[in-house]
């Protein structure tokens, strides 16, 4: 299994300040190192830290976590949310298409970012005036994000 370069800097750092008097006492290690590993933000993730992406994750969205809904809000309210538009857009388009796959470098197909833009309401990376011919050729890096089973 390949680590993250700074996930495998950590445990080689321990392994360099070694020996440690217990197994409690390298796990103490570990786990200060990680603690404050979680807390800053990573680029993998968007520059989010491990501790918000688990809060975006894990959070039931009424009491807990990064973002909390109210059962107060109707449709009319949320209509012009473009997030939640753009989210029920892609969505249809998956439904409708089926399964998205990544290309080789983790990103969407060119064939469906070129589907996407026109349908989506949130600012894109290059504007929404770049004329499509003049957009960047071959696949956009847009992350795959998979959920965990």
């Amino acid at each position: 299994m390949r680590r993250p370069p700074e996930l495998q800097a950590i445990f080689d750092s321990l392994q360099q300040e070694g020996p440690f008097t217990s197994v409690a006492d390298a796990q103490r290690q570990l786990d200060a190192r990680l603690r404050d590993y979680n807390a800053r933000p990573q680029a993998d993730l968007c520059g989010l830290s491990p501790d918000v992406v688990a809060q975006l994750l894990e959070g039931d969205w009424a009491g807990t976590g990064a973002l909390r809904l109210t059962d107060s809000l109707n449709l009319g309210d949320l209509v012009e949310s473009a997030i939640l538009a753009d989210a029920r857009t892609l969505l249809a388009y998956v439904s409708e298409q089926g399964p998205i796959r990544e290309t080789a470098t983790r990103s969407l197909p060119r064939a469906v970012v070129r589907a996407l833009l026109p349908l989506l309401r949130m600012p894109t990376r290059y504007g929404e005036s770049i004329d499509p011919e003049e957009r960047p050729q071959g696949s956009v890096h847009f992350p795959a994000w998979q959920p965990s089973a």
